[in-house]
């Protein structure tokens, strides 16, 4: 009853508090198109601060966004605000959560947006503007707290009348029992008036009608004289028979009794437990409540699909900080090569299910400081595994976790509720699960995953890696891994060690764990001394905010995952390239150079043609044909560099020769350089490069 209370009102007040963000949200839109297409933004600002706090509800911040991400208006304390991105165009209203606070997203409708506030704004697509307003919610406890202490009290006073009725039942029974036993006594000593005319509890009535029946017929016994003393004495054996099976009923009832009581008492104790909250506690909980019921009702999606393993893990690590953050707890992930290299078919919502579970219950150790959670694709008989296993110092699991773990007993508390998710999606997966813990020790809970089918995945390691740690047995258990991934993976735990290698050989990228920042002068000229190699640094929470001020780099305080190494690889592909040839041959001819290249190839034939596809999309890279069927190739580059977004990328003039003078009239009219006609694979190859470090460092 406590339960569903709950929930019922935290539902309604999530409806309610829904309906009047968005109604708010759409009184505000027409509330500011008279002063949409005012170009002075303090005025905007003016109105939208004069409507924030105007506002029945508790709005922090408000502020008008552009398809380009600009800011067209904003409130006081709309810093928060910056932080959030969406993907455009939004399909309509929508509400996030964001820490305590709740963001709502408006896109403006076209009613709001005349043709005049367009132009002003230098927008084609409205629906491309949208307002972010922050609202603070006001946390009133008393609109649920007096529900469940009224559902509360109701409950208990239910169950004192049930104790009650139980209680008088037991004695009314005991009173029977021995009002018989004292009738049959009567009988046995020969007292012929014992019939029996009180009211029995039913179970006694059968009893009582033979005992009846027996008065009657020992009185007809007596009248007809002695000669029917042995039926008399088979009555009384008889009546003892049902007797003693009357007792034995009585015994199992009072068994019964006796069971309901303790079941009673066992609510009262945790009716009387004290109730220590959060809101993340809460909102937790009814997030395993949810997900029970749906996994109970087959209503979890259990179909099977190809996954990266890598991919889904990053994709929860910040969902899993969040979870551990709470509790300071420190999180380390522990991958398996064949785990970036497969991708596995599994069900990817459970699986996700028994990652959050297994967390939470890692969180509900005793004294855990730090947690571990191993991923590893075994062969094992009947076919792969997939092997996942938490790990956590401390003093182990308490002894009702593990109870709840390794038996069939019914989770009765809602803090074991992670316990009771996990044992539900395992036996969905059809896995094993084994638990291990040890006073003192630490805990460990394995869970092995049968694996149907594999195929290999498509992520790009880099060819070439050096890693840099000072503990020299991490270091050497991290080559065991990435040596599986990465063709060449160089070591090194000395500093200077570190600088010799960064200044003779180039790698694709470099894998630095931070030590404590003792000697940050040492330290300040390495970062740079990598050229164009991607710098991927890893360092310890409390360290992090020193290093990144130190260095000037980006500096994770995460624990390093398998994901990271492709994610900057990804980032260097696709890169857009034109080439300007009236000569088809020409056009087939780079075709088939740039087939193996991260390239996105686009063709034109003419210089009007060629205009046209750059104002329609950005390209980094032009390759432009002097004589054009009707421009200049000079013409073309001019006008060209006047195209927004044109102004820094590559523009080569592709021709099959030059003199010195048309070199220079093409460098004058905007082009960064000659490429001459056969083209040249391995030049070209090496440009497309260029321009892929160029992308990747947002540099010209």
């Amino acid at each position: 009853m406590l339960l569903c209370t709950g929930l019922w009102y935290q539902y309604e007040s999530r409806v309610m508090q829904r309906a009047q963000v968005q109604q708010y949200a759409l009184g505000l839109q027409y509330s500011i198109r008279p002063i949409l297409a005012n170009r002075n933004q303090q005025i905007l600002n003016a109105q939208l601060n004069h409507l924030r706090f105007a506002s029945v509800l508790p709005v922090t911040a408000i502020a008008l966004y552009n398809a380009d991400g600009r800011v067209l208006g904003e409130t006081d304390n709309a810093d928060l605000l910056h932080q959030f991105s969406t993907s455009l165009p939004l399909q309509g209203f929508q509400l996030h959560q964001l820490g305590q606070s709740i963001l709502a997203v408006q896109p403006l409708a076209e009613s709001v947006l005349d043709s005049s506030i367009e132009n002003n704004l230098a927008s084609s697509d409205v629906n491309e503007y949208y307002m972010l307003i922050l609202i603070e919610p006001e946390s009133s406890y008393s609109v649920w707290l007096l529900p469940l202490l009224i559902t509360a009290l109701i409950g208990c006073g239910a169950l004192l009348v049930i104790q009650g009725t139980i209680q008088r039942s037991n004695q009314q029974l005991q009173t029977d029992v021995s009002l018989i036993a004292h009738k049959l006594s009567q009988l046995k000593q020969g007292q012929l008036n014992s019939r029996l005319d009180d009211e029995l509890v039913s179970e006694l009535m059968p009893i009582k009608q033979v005992l009846n029946e027996l008065s009657t017929q020992l009185t007809v016994v007596d009248q007809q004289n002695a000669e029917s003393s042995a039926q008399w004495r088979n009555q009384i054996q008889l009546a003892e028979q049902k007797q003693q099976q009357a007792v034995v009923r009585a015994g199992k009832l009072q068994d019964l009794i006796a069971q309901q009581v303790l079941q009673l008492q066992h609510l009262e104790q945790f009716l009387s437990q004290p109730l220590d909250l959060t809101m993340p506690m809460v909102t937790r909980a009814m997030h395993n409540f949810v997900a029970i019921n749906k996994l109970q009702l087959c209503q979890t999606s259990d179909e099977q699909e190809f996954i990266l393993l890598t991919d889904v893990l990053a994709q929860h690590l910040p969902e899993f900080y969040s979870l551990l953050g709470e509790n300071r707890i420190r999180l380390d992930v522990i991958e398996g090569a064949d785990i970036a290299r497969q991708q596995l078919m599994l069900a990817k919502p459970i699986l996700a299910i028994i990652l959050n579970s297994l967390l939470q219950i890692g969180a509900q150790f005793n004294g855990v400081t730090e947690l571990t959670i191993a991923l590893a694709l075994q062969k094992k008989a009947g076919g792969n595994h997939l092997v996942i296993k938490l790990s956590g110092t401390g003093d182990g699991m308490s002894d009702l976790t593990l109870q709840y773990l390794t038996s069939d007993a019914d989770v009765r508390y809602w803090q074991q509720m992670p316990v009771k998710l996990l044992k539900l999606a395992v036996a969905k997966m059809n896995a094993e699960l084994e638990v291990q813990s040890l006073q003192g020790l630490g805990s460990s809970i394995a869970i092995s995953i049968p694996v149907n089918d594999t195929e290999t995945a498509t992520t790009v390691f880099p060819k070439s890696l050096l890693v840099f740690d000072q503990q020299t047995a991490t270091l050497s258990e991290r080559k065991s891994v990435l040596s599986g991934l990465v063709k060449n993976v160089v070591l090194s735990s000395d500093l200077q060690d570190l600088k010799l290698k960064a200044q003779h050989t180039h790698f694709d990228s470099v894998l630095i764990f931070l030590p404590e920042p003792e000697q940050l002068s040492d330290w300040l000229d390495v970062t740079t001394s990598f050229g164009r190699s991607r710098l991927i640094c890893h360092a310890s929470p409390a360290t992090a905010a020193v290093w990144r001020e130190a260095l000037r780099v980006e500096v994770c305080d995460r624990c390093f995952y398998l994901a990271r190494l492709y994610e900057g690889q990804l980032k260097r592909q696709n890169i857009k390239l034109l080439v300007v040839d009236d000569n088809q041959t020409n056009l087939a001819f780079t075709q088939i150079l740039l087939r193996d290249q991260p390239v996105d190839l686009v063709t034109a034939s003419c210089g009007a043609e060629a205009l046209s596809l750059c104002k329609e999309q950005q390209f980094e890279l032009v390759l432009l044909d002097i004589q054009l069927p009707d421009l200049h190739g000079t013409v073309v580059a001019k006008q060209m560099r006047q195209l927004d977004g044109y102004q820094q990328i590559p523009i080569l003039a592709f021709t099959a020769h030059a003199l010195v003078d048309e070199v220079d009239s093409f460098i004058a009219a905007g082009m960064n350089d000659v490429i001459f006609k056969p083209l040249d694979a391995a030049k070209l190859q090496q440009i497309v490069h260029w321009c892929s470090l160029a992308k990747q460092h947002n540099s010209g």
